[in-house]
């Protein structure tokens, strides 16, 4: 069996940062594979959590993973996929920096070939046509009318309809999410709001800074430990009760 998630910085692990009293760290992923592998309850075998995420990360290029995917999901199979901001823009590596997520049997086999535009370095990195020429800073400001189109409701009517038809084509069972609150709701994307209604919470780090008043967390939009915690619980919960 295996366990796909396909996402931004939310599916990456985050800094170790101030915790509250006799709260430990934990990063849902990590959290998840825990559990999933200590317990072994999936008919008795190992299963393997395979990760395709980066920060900064659009929602094209996860969706287009997505669909790479279809074929190659077996039903028992379970998938993860967390969507940003419908914003956000990208930019395309060159060849020698493109990177892959492969599973142990290489049926899985995601090549990265485009990066997040605020996640682009051109001190390590280099785009086609561009080389390292030129800083993110730079494709921000060009990009700033394809933000707004990206935004637009036209995009964000298309793009749910495009994920009821992947939802609906995935054999496996899946669970897809979004950290942004969108205007238009879906049965088959759950958004901030739906999240935070079905998992019971939505707690950053900011949060936890706030709260404290600077003593613990930080000014950070990411999920806080404790929501970190209680969502791998609930991920694993669906993926064992499935």
């Amino acid at each position: 069996m295996k366990v796909i998630i396909i996402g931004d910085s939310f599916c990456r692990s985050s800094s170790d940062l101030p915790k509250r009293p006799n709260e430990d760290y934990c990063f849902w992923v990590d959290s998840l594979k825990s559990k999933l592998n200590r317990k072994n309850l999936i008919g008795g075998n190992y299963v393997e959590v395979i990760t395709d995420a980066e920060p900064s990360r659009d929602a094209q290029t996860i969706f287009e993973n997505w669909i790479k995917l279809i074929p190659k999901i077996n039903e028992d199979d379970f998938l993860i996929v967390c969507f940003p901001s419908l914003k956000r823009t990208r930019l395309h590596f060159d060849k020698k920096d493109y990177t892959r997520v492969s599973s142990l049997d290489k049926k899985i086999d995601l090549v990265t070939r485009f990066v997040g535009t605020p996640s682009y370095h051109n001190s390590y990195q280099d785009l086609e046509f561009w080389g390292n020429s030129r800083d993110w800073k730079y494709f921000e400001e060009k990009l700033d009318h394809q933000e707004i189109i990206n935004g637009s409701i036209a995009n964000q009517l298309n793009f749910l309809e495009l994920v009821e038809s992947a939802f609906k084509l995935t054999k496996s069972e899946k669970f897809i999410f979004s950290w942004d609150i969108m205007e238009n709701k879906s049965e088959f994307i759950n958004d901030k709001e739906l999240f935070t209604e079905k998992v019971g919470i939505w707690e950053t780090f900011t949060d936890v800074y706030n709260e404290s008043n600077g003593q613990y967390g930080a000014i950070d939009f990411h999920w806080s430990f404790k929501t970190n915690k209680i969502f791998s619980e609930f991920i694993y919960d669906l993926i064992v009760n499935n």
